[in-house]
């Protein structure tokens, strides 16, 4: 998963997760759908 992701997607999903409020994890559920959307189009 880390190798097929870039360092900085890692970083910045980490992040979001840290972030304990409602609002951060959806950001980072529709950031990671898009993250998985890019990676199949590639």
């Amino acid at each position: 998963m880390q190798s097929s992701t870039p360092a900085i997607v890692d970083d910045v999903f980490n992040f979001l997760m840290t972030l304990q409020s409602e609002e951060g994890s959806n950001f980072a559920e529709k950031l990671n759908d898009v993250v998985l959307l890019n990676t199949r189009m590639i």
